[in-house]
């Protein structure tokens, strides 16, 4: 049993709907029973391991998001600008991520890298390359250079 995801009180005021579409949640404890049902009851797929066959969870955004009630995964998105929602969907995302890192463990990865790519994850190094040196000290020229060598070389001798 997972542990639910509890409401996170805020000062804010919410965003009202002024058109469209009736929105699905007009309550903090409503989205809260649903996501922490989704979490806990989640559809499961089925995985050979070795000779056996075993029902794995398989939880992800969109499906929650379905599950939920809502349109489209935007929709969803879109309930995190409300501010009785946002920290509420944060961790039930940040719950969902956190099991796509786990199958990074797995030796069949690959789906899991290329879902955490799309939710901001880099697999890549950034070097600066940019040639800028941050010494604070004065550059010498090639003379001084070859003086100074010179220097060290006659010291080393001694």
């Amino acid at each position: 049993m997972l542990p639910p995801i509890e409401e996170v009180p805020t000062d804010e005021k919410p965003l009202i709907n002024v058109g469209g579409r009736p929105r699905v949640f007009d309550n903090v404890d409503a989205l809260l029973k649903a996501i922490n049902n989704y979490l806990n009851n989640p559809p499961t797929k089925s995985m050979k391991i070795g000779d056996q066959i075993i029902e794995v969870p398989h939880i992800t955004v969109t499906r929650m998001a379905y599950e939920l009630g809502f349109k489209s995964r935007s929709s969803l998105y879109e309930y995190k600008e409300d501010p009785r929602f946002a920290d509420i969907l944060k961790r039930a995302c940040l719950f969902i991520e956190s099991e796509y890192e786990t199958m990074l463990h797995n030796s069949q990865c690959t789906g899991a890298i290329f879902v955490l790519k799309n939710m901001g994850w880099s697999d890549k190094q950034e070097i600066d390359m940019s040639g800028g040196l941050n010494n604070t000290e004065t550059a010498i020229d090639i003379s001084q250079y070859k003086q100074l060598r010179k220097d060290m070389l006659e010291e080393d001798d001694c």
